[in-house]
This record gives C-alpha cells, sequence and structure tokens, in this order.
C-alpha cells in the first residue's frame, strides 16, 4: 500500500476534514490572496515534517557561488535548524533560511551526481561491469534537469565541471556560472533539483511556483517532476487556475476562506474537487476561477454587459458566454453535476421575443430573462437618467431639470430611426 500522509484541518464551522492523500497523488490548493492558503501549508507540513520537504518557490532564491558552501556536517546542522524553523507559524511570512536552502539544493545536485559516479566507478573497479552497466541505467541527476528544462522551454543546459562547480550554457555558447541564471531560469533549475534529489516516498509541498516563472515554463516542468517522482505525493499551492486544468489527474483544494481567533486561523471554507469527477475542462475553468456564486451572461468578455453586471453583482463571479443558448448550456453543467453542490450557478439574457411560459420554464432552470430589452436598457430608464442628472448636477452646479431634459431629447432623438423595430420588441 502506498504511503499515507495526514491531510487534516477543521471546517469553519469545526467539522474535521480530512484529504485522502498517497504516494502518486497531486493537489493543487487553489484560492485567493488572503483566504488562508500560507497557513494551511504550513499546517500541512507540520503534519508531516519528518517526511516531507518544503520548497518555497517564492522567496528569494539567489546564491553567491556555483559550487559547495558547506561541509556535509553542516549541512545536516541546517537542514535540522531549518526544519525547525518551518514548523513555526511565522514560516508563512518570513523565511530565516532562504539562502541556505539555494545552497542546500546546489549541494544535493552535486552530492547525487558524485554518488552515482562513485557507484559505477567501484563497480567498475571490482570489475563487476554487469552491476556498472545496471547502475548507469539510472540517468545522472543533471541530465535529467537538462531534459525537463529543455520540456519546460528553457534554452540552458547545466553541467558540473572542475572543483565541483556547477556551469551553465545557453545555445552552444560559452559557459557561465549558474549563480548568473535569470531568476526564472533560477527557479526553474532549484524546483527540479529539490524535486529529484527528495528521498522516494516523501510529500513534496511547493509554494507558488509561478511567481518567477511563466506559465509556458511552470506548466511543463511540474508536469514532468510529477511523472519523474510517482513515487512522491505533491501538494502545490498556487494562484494559477490552469496549473491544475493542464493536469487533469490532479486533485484541487478550492481555499475560500477561513475564520481567525486573535492571530490564529480556526477553520477553513475549502472544498475538493477530485480527479475522479467527470467534469468538463471548460466548466471545470469556469469553477475554479470562479467564486461561490457564478453568473452566466450574454456577451463577450470585453462587452460592456459583462462591465454592467460586474458593478450590478461585484461579490459574484460574471462569466460571459456569447449568446443565450450558450448561457443556459452553462448553467444547466453546473446544476447537472451533483458533487459541486458549493456552486450557486445562475443565468441572466435579454429577454427578446420570449413568452411568460418560456420565461417561466428559464427560471426553473436558474435562468432569469430581463424584464426590459437588454440590460443595456438601463441607460434610457427614466429612474437613472435622474440620478444621473443629480450626480452631474451636486458637480457642476447645473439644473439637474435641464440635464434630463437634454438627455430624453437626445436619446429619443437617436433611437428615433430604430422605433419600429424597437417597438415591436
Amino acid at each position: 500500500m502506498n504511503e499515507q500522509f495526514l491531510f487534516t484541518f477543521n471546517s469553519t464551522t469545526s467539522e474535521p476534514v480530512n484529504i485522502p492523500l498517497r504516494e502518486g497523488g497531486v493537489i493543487f490548493v487553489l484560492g485567493a490572496n488572503g483566504v488562508g492558503k500560507s497557513s494551511l501549508m504550513q499546517q500541512l507540513y507540520t503534519q508531516n515534517m519528518n517526511k516531507s520537504k518544503r520548497i518555497l518557490a517564492h522567496r528569494k532564491t539567489w546564491f553567491r557561488s556555483n559550487a559547495m558552501e558547506m561541509t556535509a556536517a553542516s549541512k545536516k546542522q541546517i537542514e535540522v535548524n531549518m526544519m525547525s524553523s518551518d514548523a513555526n507559524i511565522q514560516s508563512r511570512w518570513m523565511d530565516d533560511y532562504y539562502e541556505q536552502r539555494s545552497n542546500l539544493s546546489l549541494f544535493d545536485l552535486i552530492d547525487s551526481e558524485n554518488i552515482r559516479a562513485r557507484r559505477i566507478a567501484t563497480a567498475v573497479d571490482n570489475k563487476d561491469i554487469d552491476t556498472a552497466k545496471a547502475l548507469s541505467c539510472n540517468e545522472a541527476p543533471i541530465k535529467t534537469i537538462n531534459e525537463l528544462l529543455a520540456t519546460a522551454n528553457i534554452p540552458v543546459k547545466i553541467n558540473l565541471g572542475q572543483d565541483d562547480q556547477l556551469f551553465a550554457t545557453k545555445n552552444g555558447n560559452d559557459q557561465y556560472s549558474v549563480a548568473e541564471l535569470s531568476d526564472g531560469e533560477r527557479n526553474a533549475l532549484l524546483i527540479a533539483t529539490d524535486v529529484l534529489t527528495a528521498k522516494s516516498g516523501l510529500l513534496i509541498i511547493i509554494d507558488e511556483p509561478e511567481r518567477h516563472l511563466h506559465r509556458s515554463i511552470v506548466s511543463p516542468l511540474l508536469s514532468s517532476l510529477f511523472q519523474k517522482r510517482a513515487d512522491c505525493a505533491f501538494v502545490i499551492s498556487t494562484h494559477d487556475v490552469f496549473l491544475p486544468l493542464d493536469n487533469p489527474s490532479s486533485s484541487v483544494l478550492m481555499v475560500r476562506g477561513s475564520t481567525w481567533l486573535g492571530k490564529t486561523i480556526t477553520g477553513w471554507d475549502a472544498d475538493l474537487i477530485t480527479a475522479s469527477e467527470n467534469i468538463s475542462q471548460e466548466i471545470k475553468k469556469d469553477i475554479l476561477g470562479a467564486k461561490r456564486n457564478i453568473l452566466f451572461i450574454e456577451g463577450e468578455h470585453e462587452s460592456l454587459d459583462r462591465q454592467i453586471y460586474q458593478l450590478i453583482y461585484p461579490d459574484v463571479s460574471v462569466i460571459p458566454q456569447g449568446n443565450c443558448v450558450n448561457v443556459e448550456r452553462a448553467v444547466e453543467g453546473i446544476k447537472r453535476t451533483e458533487e459541486l453542490h458549493w456552486i450557486n450557478a445562475f443565468g441572466l439574457i435579454d429577454v427578446d421575443d420570449r413568452t411568460p411560459e418560456q420565461i417561466q420554464k428559464l427560471i426553473e432552470k436558474g435562468i432569469f430573462a430581463l424584464s426590459c430589452y437588454s440590460v443595456e436598457s438601463l441607460y434610457y430608464h427614466v429612474e437613472i437618467i435622474n440620478k444621473i442628472a443629480h450626480r452631474v448636477a451636486n458637480t457642476t452646479g447645473e439644473n439637474p431639470v435641464n440635464l434630463i431634459d437634454k438627455a430624453l431629447a437626445t436619446i429619443i432623438h437617436n433611437i428615433y430611426k430604430h422605433k419600429d423595430r424597437l417597438s415591436s420588441r
């Protein structure tokens, strides 16, 4: 049986929540700023402290040298100190070991490369050629990293040079120290190194890998690392809704909020979407990128409809679907998925030529037709014109009655040529 990791927390109603997590499993923790993701990740680490590895991908990641700057003994002591620091609640926002983390990564990469080489050399010295061949089948860590970097669209190759120094080359040009890599290249190298050199059977916790990496890099990099380290479990905290979409076999923990007692979070409002749930990619994208209430509307993302609805409903995720048919399909698609009980999906469409019977049938589906021709008709509503006229008058000192008369006259002039079509509707 695969290793089971502990991932438990209290809900905002104080009910315990247990998230299943085993080797080979991947869970993305998704949520807006301030909902308690960092605290949840820190709690996850403390629950599995002796069998987890924490990768703070969004911290400072520069390093001074491309060689080992610590001994094996000092490395062990730093790891003990760092484990204690990561268990501290302050690690949610403060990292006392940001520079040591990068040095540890370089040490592990160089050390793993040397261990492989020594084992092969020992087998050859003992004239055990079969063992040497078997050991050589285990891919060198740096070779694997170079393949991952290429997969992640990073044109950099890493190599181990004299005096155990790590160098980089780009497009066949002269080599240079890995300390001179760009932020994105350096972060990709460190994430790949930390994952590939992790012991088997660990829980690997990664905080916001997209901070320094474009999604064209971080998405294929993570996907490749998941495949390479199927012997580990992964939990990734992220703001990027597309990362779980790019990994359809992963689960998603949607964190929507939390309750506090003083400076401590006592519960989280979170829902789990497992990989086994039968949800289309398009609907899943809308759900992951949305809040609890979703309003599907007509129009496009750039259209005036969306802007008006967002002003009217500031606490609802407004998702344009083009036309009324797509609005109906989107709402029905959400409501058919019983597992998504935390999603309230509604639709708002123009009334067009619908009969009262048709409108009632739509209401039963959670889709509502406006009482006016279209949402833009708000601009022609007498009450709206009156309110805007008085607001303008308070600013300019003009007579609001004159402003209202002028607005009405202009509106009538502009719509006169459409009177027959509009009257028929």
